[in-house]
């Protein structure tokens, strides 16, 4: 291993990223009820959704995140997605838009104060999204709404969880 950097170990399956297994993807909210939110559900049952990059804002007030067993709204928004590779397969994850059935989720992730949320350290992921769960952002207050301008994500073999960071 030169440099000391678990990266360059030749041996290793699994090194940083893998555009060919990676999406990218934007929702838009038109509407509805109140406690609209955009969410990136993990409908697999093999892989495991690494959220690489985001940014997320909302109209009034803070931003919240929370992971949520399967999808929580309601779908009645719009959502755009697409592998970053033009010729790769379908990755798995699924973005949904629209109002969310329970209500305001517990902020178990995160409460941003501001009305832009941005994450770039592709080194270090925002969330890791497992089978049937979903990483749901939410305005701070009832009648806000929480869009996603943009998102990246990997899918990842969960025994691959161990060797994902480069620090």
């Amino acid at each position: 291993m030169s440099n000391g950097f678990e990266g360059d170990n030749p041996t290793r399956r699994y090194k940083w990223f893998r555009p060919r297994q990676a999406a990218i993807g934007s929702t838009i909210i038109t509407g509805g009820a109140s406690y609209r939110g955009s969410e990136l559900y993990n409908g697999s049952s093999t892989y495991y959704l690494v959220v690489r990059d985001a940014l997320v804002w909302c109209g009034i007030g803070g931003i919240q995140a929370a992971f949520a067993t399967g999808p929580q709204t309601d779908a009645s928004g719009t959502a755009y997605q697409g592998p970053i590779v033009s010729d790769a397969a379908v990755i798995a994850g699924t973005l949904y838009a629209g109002s969310v059935a329970a209500g305001r989720l517990s902020p178990a992730l995160f409460y941003y104060t501001q009305s832009l949320f941005e994450w770039t350290s592709h080194d270090f992921p925002l969330a890791v999204i497992g089978p049937n769960s979903s990483l749901v952002f939410q305005g701070a207050y009832g009648n806000s709404t929480a869009e996603i301008d943009h998102i990246m994500w990997e899918a990842i073999y969960p025994d691959e969880l161990d060797y994902m960071f480069s620090l």
